[in-house]
């Protein structure tokens, strides 16, 4: 019994010194919205940089005959990391070139396979953590 007489005073006691503080603009509902929303800090804005690889020619063996794959390409990685990304341009390039030449016809058939080749390409770059590639936007893509 004394336990619900104690919360019932203490209840009565804060809210009457809440009203008191707000009426005194002491407490205003913005203060108190911040108390209980939780304060997330803002993202850091990273500027990135593009890198270009041009005309890698990818050549793709289809049983009888060979055709070949066309591609540029932008990578987008952070500033500080641009210099490093442009010194392993050979590394992408290979890894280009042995990810997309042992797929079949129909992988390039696809009506959407520009978006395919990008969301393959930025998978296989992925796995490269060092590389640092935010995004990859295929520029030109010539099938023949």
């Amino acid at each position: 019994m004394i336990k619900i007489v104690v919360t019932c005073i203490v209840a009565v006691a804060l809210s009457v010194s809440g009203f008191v503080l707000y009426q005194n603009d002491v407490l205003t509902v913005a203060s108190i919205t911040a108390w209980l929303s939780p304060s997330e800090p803002e993202p850091e804005l990273v500027e990135h940089t593009e890198i270009q690889v041009d005309n890698v020619l990818v050549p793709i063996n289809l049983g009888q005959r060979q055709s070949l794959l066309l591609l540029d390409i932008s990578l987008y990685t952070p500033k500080k990391n641009g210099a490093y990304l442009h010194h392993q341009l050979s590394v992408i390039k290979n890894r280009i070139i042995k990810k997309f030449s042992v797929k079949n016809a129909e992988y390039f058939h696809n009506k959407q396979f520009i978006y395919v080749i990008q969301d393959d390409l930025k998978d296989e770059l992925d796995e490269l953590p060092s590389l640092q590639v935010d995004e990859v936007l295929v520029t030109k893509a010539v099938f023949q």
